[in-house]
C-alpha cells in the first residue's frame, strides 16, 4: 500500500478511494473487487482509473478480466496504472493488457494442473497427499502419514466401541471427545470419521482408489463391522400400526 501511494504521488494522481481485497483473484465473486467495479460503472461523472501493483492483483480469472476490458471499452474506466506494467488505454494497450491477464490465468491453471499431477504421482506411490486424518502425523522423511501413538489408540477404541452396536452417532461422538479431550463432533462429521477408508490403508481420491503404503490403524474386519452397524442404524424404523 505504501509503495502504491508513493507511485501515485510520482504520477500526480489523486487517490479517491482505497479497496483492500483479501480473497484470491483466482475465482470471480470477490465482494470488495465487485464493489469497486460497481462504483466505477455507476459512479462519478468524472474520469476514474484503477491503481494496482500488478495485473494479476486485479484478475486471474476470465470473468473479472473480461469485465475490466469491457469497462475500458465503454469508457467507464478511464485508465489503469501499475508500477510493474506499462498500460495505455489504446487498442494495442488493451490487447497487451488482455495478454497479461490471460498469462495470470494461465499461471494459475498450470499451477493447479501441476498440483493435481503431483497428487496423482504421490497416490500411485502409496503416499497420502491430503490433510492428515486424526490418528496420524506427517513424516517428512518418509513423505507419508504415520500413526501418532496416542491418537491411533483413540481411533481403535472408538471403532471397537461402535462395532458393539451400543452407540448412535451422538453417543459415539461424545465417547471420542472424552478420549481425545476435545469438542464433540457433529453426527455428520462422526459418520465421515467412521467411514474413512484411510484407517484401513485405502486411499480414495477424485473417484479413484489407491493402496496406501503406510500403516493402517484398524483391521478391515473391524472396519466392516462398523460399516454394518452404520447401515443398520441408517435404515428407517418400522412404525407400529
Amino acid at each position: 500500500m505504501h509503495e502504491l501511494k508513493e507511485f501515485s504521488s510520482s504520477l500526480g494522481l489523486e487517490i479517491i478511494d482505497t479497496f483492500v481485497e483479501k480473497k484470491t483473484a483466482k475465482v470471480p465473486g470477490r465482494e470488495v473487487f465487485n464493489d469497486m467495479l460497481d462504483k466505477i460503472e455507476h459512479g462519478p461523472p468524472h474520469p476514474v482509473g484503477i491503481l494496482s501493483w500488478n495485473t494479476d492483483r486485479l484478475s486471474r480469472n476470465s470473468v473479472d478480466a473480461g469485465r475490466i476490458i469491457y469497462l475500458l471499452d465503454m469508457g467507464k474506466l478511464a485508465d489503469l496504472k501499475f508500477p510493474s506494467f506499462a498500460f495505455e488505454n489504446t487498442p494495442s494497450g488493451k490487447f497487451f493488457l488482455s495478454i497479461s491477464l490471460s498469462n495470470a490465468k494461465y499461471y494459475v491453471d498450470n499451477l493447479s494442473e501441476n498440483v493435481r499431477r503431483g497428487n496423482r504421482a504421490k497416490l500411485r506411490r502409496g503416499e497420502w497427499p491430503g490433510q492428515k486424518p486424526y490418528g496420524y502425523i506427517y513424516d517428512h522423511r518418509l513423505r507419508n502419514i504415520v500413526p501418532e501413538p496416542r491418537e491411533a489408540k483413540v481411533v481403535r477404541q472408538v471403532f471397537e466401541e461402535y462395532a458393539t452396536g451400543k452407540h448412535g452417532l451422538q453417543s459415539i461422538a461424545e465417547y471420542l471427545a472424552s478420549l481425545a479431550k476435545g469438542k464433540v463432533k457433529s453426527n455428520c462429521a462422526m459418520e465421515v470419521f467412521l467411514r474413512n477408508h484411510l484407517y484401513i490403508g485405502v486411499m480414495r481420491w477424485s473417484g479413484e482408489t489407491y493402496e496406501g503404503k503406510y500403516q493402517p490403524l484398524i483391521k478391515k474386519q473391524l472396519f466392516e463391522r462398523v460399516q454394518d452397524v452404520l447401515r443398520q442404524r441408517s435404515k428407517p424404523r418400522k412404525s407400529k400400526s
